[in-house]
């Protein structure tokens, strides 16, 4: 309680009467004001405290930063103005049911611009509200498919948001009439002057605007008697106290209750309060440290942490034009504001890692909306990036360009299935694993991992890779690639080959070690089109033995323990959760038999374990690695299948021309129905029949499989 001030106003009266009008106002507006913000909460039940709890607690820091010297130096007439500011600046948030009346337009144009940021539920809300020609419920509901009560709790947000912005402005002009305007009954007689009323509702609006209009202010004017007030000093001081309530109570449960869900800025607000860990706020230091969650309550504490470094900057700056004299010596240095967020490292202070999309890309992305024929196809995207991890790894240590080079090592006109190649290539496989995570009554979750000897990740490749597309931007790679020979290069044009693996998951996990750093990372990847993540993405360099918790209901484990790569090791294992849906048709399978013949061998009364989709995912690995350059391996369900890589085709049927980049295996080949591929990938008609041209002169009992 902030006992000191009040003590000190106190204490002035009794000395000389002169100053007894300012005890009686205070006496009668702590209680008044005190009951009138109550009622802030019936348009913002879902923002943290704005009441006689919040006004204390910026008089409480105010005390702090000042100390007792220093408040014993404060005017009478400055020390009313602190406490009356202290519980009238968010007087603007209470709304009288004319001012909503009056606002009724304002707040439909404040909509028209809102709802372009804004989606789901909140956006049917805004254009019901839009589309009503009429001041009535039911002109605005009777079109909006969602509860009643949802309705209006999405009506009282949209409400608040609109006078969010102007409750500073709305408390200068409240104070001087309160009654008139918000029926609050604080006394206004001619023992105090208006003008005092006036200065009061400025200092309570320049609490939300900039530094520079603060200093508009006057420094000093005539207080009560001979006693002299500084508004710009009380201002100043409020603006502190205010930036300094951030301890982990602001938000009240039973207002939590009240205004159910919270929307997404308030939950982050919530969460940046609870965050705080270590706080120090005395006339000589200030100190605070947070751990955040998510990024989005880090966004919002460093935002305010900046929010508090520049006011106490701009304020030291001037402070002499600010304080009442030079006797108040200077305000308190500020010592370390630091948030990060929990088990997780950022790349920069007050930045929310995502993936994003490309903005170049958009057209080629949506020339590719028919890429996948099903969902689970994506998973050819996941292995085609492992495979070329690891080629762009052999490359660099058995390339031609290799310093020191070799004994083996391969030329840019090496033929792929040449002995010397193979030789090399054998070294290196990806490993492939399909275990049950945990079962429920509808669905299974599958674990989907895929390990790699490649190049790892980086932190900067995790930049790269947070925005589809721009693989091609990563100048450093696109320099290694370029000298390698054509079979060899990642096949990954359009760079969307991680952003396919969230058809098939809403998160990823990948632990790596990279070859250029050394660095073994743990990475959290989140779904662009999660409505909570937003594709946030997360990573920790790991350096010794850590545990990082996990949220994800999904998973059989909640707490993880990770630890640094053997230095001998390079690549990425990379897994996800995948939920399969139990109300599809359970069939029998074999490892090795293909889908149609698994359904062909369905029971309907017998229940088997494995579902259609995954064994979708199953055998499309196995037929990626009749085609990829490196061996695969597959464990599912505790059977093991290796794939090796064709040295040497069947029949001796075989071509291959490093001029022509066109390499032709001893597959059934006709006019009527192609089958070329691309790296394991189907190739489109139009480059078929370009290829058509090409190979005239090659026997026909063949099938191109182009490098």
């Amino acid at each position: 309680m902030a006992t000191q001030l009040i003590k000190h106003l106190e204490d002035c009266a009794k000395s000389d009467a002169i100053y007894k009008p300012l005890e009686s106002q205070w006496t009668f507006d702590e209680r008044l004001i005190a009951k009138a913000l109550q009622n802030v909460s019936v348009y913002f039940p879902h923002y943290s405290r704005h009441d006689e709890s919040h006004s204390r607690q910026i008089l409480v820091h105010i005390e702090r930063l000042l100390g007792p010297d220093n408040i014993a130096k404060l005017s009478p007439t400055d020390t009313w103005l602190l406490l009356e500011a202290a519980y009238l600046h968010d007087i603007g948030m209470i709304i009288s049911d004319d001012q909503l009346k009056e606002d009724y337009d304002a707040i439909k144009k404040h909509v028209e611009k809102a709802r372009h940021s804004t989606n789901g539920d909140v956006l049917t809300v805004m254009n019901a509200l839009l589309a009503s020609k009429e001041k009535t419920a039911s002109s605005i509901f009777a079109n909006v498919d969602i509860s009643p009560f949802q309705a209006v709790k999405l009506l009282r947000e949209i409400i608040a948001d609109f006078y969010r912005t102007q409750h500073p402005d709305r408390a200068n002009k409240i104070i001087p009439n309160p009654f008139d305007e918000i029926g609050l009954n604080s006394p206004r007689n001619e023992l105090l002057p208006a003008r005092f009323f006036s200065l009061l509702g400025k200092i309570c609006a320049y609490h939300g605007d900039s530094f520079d209009k603060v200093m508009e202010l006057p420094k000093q004017q005539v207080g009560i008697g001979t006693d002299d007030c500084h508004p710009r000093f009380i201002a100043c001081l409020l603006r502190l106290g205010d930036l300094l309530d951030l301890d982990d109570n602001r938000f009240c449960p039973v207002m939590m209750k009240v205004a159910g869900k919270l929307p997404e800025l308030s939950e982050a607000h919530r969460q940046k309060h609870l965050a705080i860990r270590h706080f120090r706020a005395d006339p000589d230091r200030i100190e605070i440290e947070a751990e955040c969650p998510d990024y989005e309550s880090y966004i919002e504490t460093t935002k305010w942490f900046g929010w508090l470094r520049d006011e106490v900057k701009n304020q030291m700056s001037r402070w002499f034009d600010i304080v009442p004299d030079r006797s108040f010596g200077l305000l308190p240095s500020v010592g370390d504001l630091k948030a990060h967020l929990k088990d997780w490292q950022v790349f920069s202070e007050n930045q929310r890692p995502h993936f994003e999309l490309d903005q170049d890309r958009i057209f080629e992305l949506l020339q590719g909306a028919g890429l996948y024929e099903c969902k689970e196809q994506a998973m050819r995207e996941l292995l085609q990036n492992a495979v070329d991890a690891t080629l762009i790894r052999i490359w660099r240590e058995h390339g031609e360009d290799c310093k020191p080079q070799p004994e083996s090592f391969i030329k840019r006109d090496s033929a792929p299935r040449s002995e010397e190649v193979q030789n090399i290539l054998s070294r290196y496989g990806i490993d492939v694993s399909i275990e049950k995570e945990k079962e429920e009554e509808q669905h299974n979750y599958w674990r989907i991992t895929i390990v790699d000897q490649g190049t790892g990740i980086s932190r900067d490749d995790l930049k790269f890779m947070m925005q589809m597309g721009s693989s091609k931007k990563n100048h450093r790679k696109r320099a290694i690639i370029e000298k390698m020979p054509v079979w060899m290069k990642p096949s990954g044009i359009f760079g969307i080959g991680l952003h396919s693996v969230f058809q098939l998951t809403d998160e990823v996990l990948i632990e790596t070690r990279s070859i250029d750093t050394g660095e073994t990372l743990v990475i959290r990847l989140t779904n662009p089109s999660d409505a909570q993540e937003h594709g946030n993405v997360y990573f920790q360099i790991i350096t010794k033995p850590t545990t990082i918790e996990f949220n994800n209901p999904n998973m059989k484990e909640k707490l993880q323990e990770f630890k640094p790569w053997n230095f001998s090791n390079y690549g990425s294992r990379l897994s996800f959760v995948y939920k399969a849906d139990k109300r599809t048709n359970y069939i029998s399978w074999e490892l090795g038999d293909s889908v149609d013949r698994a359904i062909q061998n369905y029971d309907g009364l017998i229940e088997n374990e494995n579902n259609l989709y995954i064994i979708k995912l199953a055998e499309l690995t196995l037929n990626f690695f009749d085609y990829a350059f490196l061996s695969g391996s597959l464990k599912f369900i505790n059977e093991s299948y290796n794939s090796k890589f064709i040295k040497e085709p069947q029949n001796n049927v075989y071509y291959y021309s490093n001029k022509d980049k066109l390499e032709l295996l001893n597959i059934t080949f006709s006019e009527s129905q192609d089958n070329f591929c691309y790296r394991g990938q189907k190739i489109k008609d139009v480059i078929i029949q370009t290829l058509h041209q090409k190979i005239t002169k090659i026997p026909k009992k063949v099938v191109p499989y182009c490098a």
